[in-house]
């Protein structure tokens, strides 16, 4: 064993108070938060080195308004500010986080008092508007989604230049034929129809070359 080794060297990459922070943090244990926040105010931003994600990160995880609103207010008094748009690991920011998990309560906080950017995209390629289940209008129109989204039910896949397929002509004809009480043809009966058209036709000709 190393003799210049520290007996209380830790396995964790962190400081013990910032170990505590991020455990804190991804527990959702609130009222630890705010005590270590007051004590030191450095951990605000501090990524977690797995995830990349900071306490904003969990928040918006767990979705509690009223946590953001109070540590909001601490942070503010002590002159600070959140990174908003910092980013995890795969890409995503608080927003793209509290957009996976529905939390719309959140999502207002994040982009109207927070100005979190809607337009950024995670190592998906994915902006937050695109992980929504629920695709309220308000919601929609809050995190910047194209128009045509809400009518859109796989999530992403309106891209640019999209447009619904049109449907085949004989498509349109076997609609438009069951809408007006009419029985579509089976394919015996369109062969039949063909025969019977094509030896109509042969004897009229015959008929013409005759006289």
């Amino acid at each position: 064993m190393d003799s210049n080794r520290k007996t209380n060297d830790s396995p964790v990459p962190l400081e013990a108070k910032e170990h505590t922070w991020m455990v804190k943090g991804a527990a959702g244990a609130w009222p630890d938060i705010y005590s270590l926040f007051r004590e030191d105010t450095s951990l605000l931003n501090r990524q977690d080195f797995i995830t990349g994600f900071t306490v904003l990160h969990w928040i918006a995880k767990h979705g509690d308004s009223r946590v953001l609103n109070t540590l909001g207010y601490g942070v503010q008094k002590s002159g600070l500010s959140f990174n908003v748009n910092a980013k995890s690991k795969g890409g995503q920011t608080p927003l793209h986080i509290a957009a996976i998990h529905g939390h719309k309560n959140i999502i207002r906080l994040l982009v109207k008092k927070y100005r979190a950017d809607v337009k950024l995209r995670d190592t998906a390629g994915k902006k937050p508007w695109q992980y929504l289940s629920d695709r309220s209008p308000e919601i929609l129109q809050l995190l910047g989604a194209p128009p045509r989204a809400a009518l859109i039910e796989e999530v992403g896949s309106a891209e640019p230049g999209w447009k619904p397929p049109k449907p085949r002509q004989g498509l349109r004809h076997h609609i438009s034929s069951a809408s007006s009480g009419q029985r579509p043809l089976t394919v015996a009966q369109m062969v039949k129809v063909s025969r019977s058209s094509s030896v109509a036709q042969f004897f009229k000709q015959k008929s013409q070359h005759r006289f």
